[in-house]
C-alpha cells in the first residue's frame, strides 16, 4: 500500500493500528513536509507584496528548495515503508534449528541496515527544513516588523529579523 494515497485518518488509523508501517520514521517525514510545506506557506504569502520587495528573489529561492524537500520528504514516507518491509519479515523467520536461527541472524542484520538507513535520510531532511524555517523567519514571517516596534517572536532568535 503507498503511504502517500492515505487520507490522513487512514495513515493515523494504519499508525495506530498493529501494521507494521507507517513507522516513526515515515510519521516523521510526513510531519517534516508538513513543515516544509508551513514556511512555503509563508513565502507564499510574502512574494508579491511591496513591503517584502527588497526580499522578494531570497524568498523565490527559499520557495523553490522548500517544494523541492517537502516532495523528498513526502516520497521517504514511502521509502521507509519500502526499507522496513524485509525486517518485518525478516522478524518472522523460524528460528528452530541452529541453521534456521543462523540464517535468521544474518537476515535480521542484514535487513536492520536497511532500515535504518532512510530514519537517518529522513532526520537529515528535516534538519534541512528546521534550517529553511529560520531562513523564513529571517526574511518573511518576522521580517514585516522591522519598521515597527519589535513584537516578542522578532526580540529572539532566530526570528530576529536580518537584511
Amino acid at each position: 500500500m503507498e503511504m502517500n494515497d492515505l487520507s490522513c485518518a487512514q495513515f493515523l488509523a494504519q499508525l495506530a493500528s498493529k501494521a507494521p508501517t507507517p513507522g516513526g520514521g515515515g510519521t516523521a517525514a510526513l510531519v517534516g513536509a508538513a513543515g516544509v510545506a508551513l514556511g512555503n506557506m509563508v513565502g507564499c504569502l510574502t512574494t508579491g507584496k511591496k513591503k517584502y520587495a527588497v526580499v522578494e528573489a531570497d524568498i523565490q529561492a527559499l520557495n523553490a528548495r522548500a517544494e523541492a524537500l517537502r516532495l523528498e520528504l513526502e516520497a521517504l514516507v514511502q521509502a521507509d515503508a519500502d526499507a522496513f518491509a524485509p525486517l518485518a519479515v525478516a522478524y518472522g523467520l523460524p528460528k528452530d534449528t541452529p541453521e534456521q536461527a543462523a540464517h535468521k541472524a544474518s537476515v535480521l542484520e542484514a535487513a536492520l541496515d536497511g532500515a535504518s538507513a532512510v530514519p537517518l535520510q529522513i532526520m537529515e531532511k528535516c534538519a534541512e527544513g528546521i534550517a529553511l524555517a529560520g531562513q523564513y523567519a529571517a526574511k518573511g514571517a518576522c521580517w514585516q516588523y522591522r519598521m515597527q516596534a519589535a513584537p516578542p517572536c522578532c526580540a529572539r532568535p532566530p526570528c530576529r529579523p536580518q537584511a
